[in-house]
């Protein structure tokens, strides 16, 4: 009975043997399948054709960057030189100052008078006619004196009194001035009152007549 039994077992224990070598096998056989994983896996981390766009990309915008910040420099540069840009509102337009007027020395006012004198009418003055003209106002608050004379139809114009004239006369620094540029006319200045005439009156008309 014993030897029965001890085959009975044996018989038993065969079958789960062979049971166990399929699943040995079978790990035997994913053990290669687990190397090729290992060895795929860092072939595909070195693969040149995936780093090379990273690579060119940071290159593309260290470039950008670069470019855009010499353009900004290039601009501020260009701003620091450029004078300010005038208001674009419209100035008002106005008159420039024009230059004050040139005060007349009195050896001026002797050779302006002098121009004005007409020779053809002065020539037929016969007897002599002086007169001292005053001329008062001026810019130093004094008064002038000039003389006209008339001797033969020949006529002189001098910075000077004329003490023994037959004829005085009187005018302001800025009447004078406006006889001699053309905007007052002697007569204008006689029947204004503006130029005064004291003595011979002839004279007066004689010598008002040469201007």
């Amino acid at each position: 009975m014993a030897k029965n039994t001890a085959k009975k077992t044996t018989a038993a224990a065969k079958p789960a043997e062979v049971k166990a070598a399929p699943a040995a096998e079978a790990a035997k056989v994913s053990a290669p399948a687990a190397e090729a994983a290992k060895v795929s896996a860092p072939a595909k981390a070195e693969n040149p054709v995936e780093k090379a766009p990273a690579k060119e990309v940071k290159k593309t915008s260290a470039k950008t960057a670069k470019a855009a910040k010499t353009a900004k420099a290039a601009k501020t540069a260009k701003a620091a030189k450029t004078p300010a840009a005038k208001s674009a509102e419209p100035k008002k337009p106005g008159r420039k100052p024009g230059r004050k007027p040139k005060p007349l020395a009195l050896a001026d006012v002797c050779e302006k008078l002098y121009k004005k004198i007409d020779m053809t009418k002065a020539g037929a003055v016969s007897d002599l006619v002086a007169a001292d003209v005053e001329i008062w106002g001026w810019e130093d608050g004094t008064n002038k004196h000039i003389f006209v004379e008339v001797v033969d139809g020949k006529v002189r114009v001098e910075p000077f009194d004329y003490l023994d004239c037959t004829l005085k006369v009187y005018i302001s620094y800025a009447d004078a001035k406006a006889f001699l540029d053309g905007k007052l006319t002697l007569t204008e200045a006689l029947v204004s009152g503006k130029l005064n005439a004291i003595g011979n009156v002839a004279h007066a008309v004689k010598l008002a007549g040469i201007f």
